[in-house]
């Protein structure tokens, strides 16, 4: 029956013109389509065009209305009513016939396979293949309109709910405090979903109340801003198994919402704030009209609701650590400052105990001047003559007062050390003329102990270097690690001495085949009255300060101290102390002649350094430049020859000398009675390459800083410069 109403094609020139027509709708729908035109216009289009095919009168388009509803609804319609509502019952590309109603065609509307809705025509007549192809197409249309919309608001709530997320994520990073992210929330629901009042009730620490903690739009009256739960609406709102609620007032006569009533308030709508499954407050929205939350609008709420959880969870966290972070940190500083006392007091204690060894020390010192003069003069004879036994009875008091002598000076060099008042003098000192020294010193109490001391071979290499250290020093850490290992080794043992280059330090070590030392006790070894516990080290006259005095003498001279020891074998005693190359300044100054200077003629300067090699370096440098040099060791003496008036064109200093640093200078050079001695521009050669140094060096007045070490060239650069730019 349905074949009668297809028939062939008409070769007319009525039916070309209307296949036209057809082509032309269907590339305008195309058009709009495309164009991204509101959908509603597009499915009006679409209607419209099939009221040009021939024998339709009438069109219905029946789409589903929401996002998830099965059952198509009329969404637009033309022509002629079409009031058969079974119609939908047919198949589709089928002629039904309905009692006085004419005959229809019906077409699927598909969207992604699935069929989504009906185009329904009302027929007066036969409609040709062109006709059928053409109205298919029409649906076809339909279907991607439709598609595209549903697309488009999917993509719409996705943009509304990232815009969502981003929100809370502001908030969260933003770290701001946890009342003002509630109220936040609260006021961005308000705007969000058009409600009259948005309410965050959250819940107390013992889960017993609902506390009011931030609302937008009218101010809710609840007493002490606390809901109890027990038997409430709300604890059954609280134990529901869904997440969101809704409530009509004026139906509801419950009195927990009688506040919600006398604002006006006729519907509610609800989400239980959780995260992972702990529940922490309600997100509560109210309206003044009779409305509610449904499809779309409700899962963006919940989803609105799911990110405020978040984000307030966070935030109490973040909370919870802050006080436990300014608590931990009252304790830190409680804690700082006690210990700041308990310093204090123990310096000061170690202070007042430095200071009185040393008084002691320096009293003891009198009498015992008279005791070793007497015993030595009875000894000699001087007052007459004494017998054998009176003559190793004195000879025992002078051992035991030199004894005593030797502890009262490392008591005293101690005491010094320890109170800051002990500082090295750095020199050049002659590492071969150390070692012969010192060997020569020992070489008689080895005599009287009968132990060997084998001279020590330098080899070429190290022969001529020279140590910058204070002599006084270095003379006295080599004697007594000499000294303790003569003393520590039996009748027939030997002594050597072994040196040896480590990097820009020499490594002098002292040899013995004494006792040795165990390895339980060599860390101890420094330590202040720490001795050996075999028999033999309890048989010498130790006083047990030795080694630690040594410890700091040669650290207070850059350098470090060790030990390397087995029992019954003996022990080597090492130190490194810096060195100084003979051959690398003259190399340096040699390479003076060689490199391209800045020509410095007529130019003079004044050097300031403590270091002798490198005011010799840096003159050296200058004069092979053309310039003239002035050489001083310290400020006091550079202000000596500047008073003297030495006018140079350039002062060079180094920053950090003793006594007085050379910001000292640029200051003292600042405030001479000379304007023109003033203006004298000041350049910082120095190895304190710090950025808070070169800043504290630019502040108090200086041109350039140089860093070392430093180029021939380079210097002489700077030097030209700054000399020019100050003309």
């Amino acid at each position: 029956m349905a074949d009668d109403f297809f028939i062939a094609e008409k070769n007319s020139n009525g039916t070309e013109s209307r296949e036209d027509k057809y082509e032309s709708e269907l590339e305008n729908i195309y058009w709009q389509i495309s164009n991204g035109d509101e959908p509603r216009m597009i499915f009006s289009s679409i209607v419209d065009a099939t009221l040009i095919v021939e024998n339709v009168s009438g069109c219905a388009l029946y789409l589903p209305e929401g996002k998830e509803s099965a059952v198509p609804e009329l969404y637009f319609a033309k022509g002629e009513e079409i009031k058969d509502s079974n119609i939908l019952l047919m198949s589709s590309d089928t002629i039904g016939r309905s009692d006085k109603s004419g005959d229809y065609l019906k077409l699927d509307i598909v969207c992604l396979g699935t069929t989504i809705g009906k185009l329904i025509l009302k027929l007066k007549g036969e409609l040709t293949h062109k006709a059928i192809y053409f109205l298919r197409n029409l649906a076809h249309c339909a279907g991607v309109t439709f598609e595209k919309q549903r697309t488009m608001t999917t993509m719409q709530h996705f943009l509304d709910r990232l815009d969502v997320l981003n929100e809370f994520n502001q908030l969260i990073v933003s770290n701001i405090s946890l009342q003002r992210i509630i109220k936040n929330v609260a006021r961005d629901a308000a705007f969000r979903f058009t409600a009259d009042l948005a309410m965050m009730l959250m819940l107390n620490e013992d889960g017993s109340s609902l506390e009011l903690k931030g609302y937008f739009g009218e101010t809710p009256k609840i007493p002490n801003n606390l809901i109890p739960l027990q038997g409430s609406i709300f604890e059954q709102i609280i134990k529901r198994s869904t997440h969101s609620f809704s409530y009509q007032l004026e139906q509801d006569t419950s009195k927990d919402f009688s506040f919600l009533r006398e604002l006006g308030l006729k519907c509610i709508d609800g989400c239980r704030l959780s995260v992972r499954g702990n529940i922490t407050g309600i997100l509560v929205l109210g309206f003044s009209e009779d409305t509610h939350l449904e499809g779309a609008d409700l899962i963006r709420f919940e989803e609105f609701s799911q990110a405020a959880a978040v984000a307030i969870a966070n935030a109490t966290t973040q909370e919870r650590i802050n006080t436990y972070a300014e608590h931990l940190e009252d304790l830190v500083n409680k804690r700082t400052a006690d210990l700041a006392i308990q310093t204090s007091r123990a310096e000061e204690a170690n202070k007042a105990k430095s200071q009185f060894l040393a008084n002691m020390s320096h009293e003891l010192r009198t009498p015992l001047t008279a005791i070793v003069g007497y015993s030595s003069v009875l000894k000699d004879g001087i007052f007459g003559p004494v017998n054998k036994e009176q003559g190793d009875a004195l000879q025992a008091i002078v051992r035991s007062s030199d004894h005593l002598k030797q502890l009262i000076d490392d008591v005293l060099n101690l005491a010094r050390i320890e109170s800051g008042k002990e500082e090295a003098k750095p020199e050049n000192v002659s590492l071969k003329e150390l070692i012969d020294h010192a060997q020569k010193m020992m070489q008689q109490q080895a005599i009287e102990k009968n132990i060997k001391i084998i001279p020590a071979v330098l080899s070429d290499e190290i022969s001529d270097k020279e140590l910058f250290v204070d002599r006084k020093h270095a003379h006295q850490i080599i004697i007594n690690l000499m000294g303790n290992a003569v003393k520590y080794t039996q009748q027939g043992g030997e002594v050597w001495l072994e040196a040896s280059i480590v990097g820009d330090k020499v490594k002098i070590s002292v040899c013995d085949t004494g006792v040795g030392v165990p390895p339980e006790k060599i860390d101890k070894l420094f330590e202040r009255f720490e001795r050996g516990d075999d028999s033999y080290s309890k048989e010498q006259e130790v006083t047990g300060i030795g080694l630690n005095l040594t410890r700091h003498l040669v650290e207070l001279n850059g350098g470090r101290i060790g030990v390397e020891s087995e029992v019954g074998k003996g022990s080597k005693f090492w130190f490194l102390l810096p060195l100084i190359s003979q051959e690398e300044n003259s190399q340096i100054i040699e390479n003076t002649q060689t490199l391209s200077l800045s020509n410095l003629s007529g130019i003079s300067a004044l050097i300031v350094d403590d270091n002798q090699d490198t005011c010799k370096v840096s003159k050296s440098i200058l004069l092979a430049a053309g310039a003239s040099a002035e050489v001083a060791n310290s400020v006091k003496e550079a202000i000596e020859k500047l008073s003297d008036n030495f006018f140079p064109d350039i002062i060079l200093t180094d920053l950090a000398m003793p006594k007085e640093s050379g910001l000292d200078l640029i200051k003292r050079v600042k405030a001479l009675p000379n304007e023109n001695m003033r203006k004298v521009p000041v350049v910082v050669l120095s190895a304190c390459a710090f950025q808070k140094d070169k800043n504290s060096v630019f502040e108090a007045g200086a041109k350039e800083f140089i860093a070392k070490p430093f180029k021939p060239n380079e210097l002489t650069q700077v030097v030209k410069k700054v000399v020019e730019d100050n003309k």
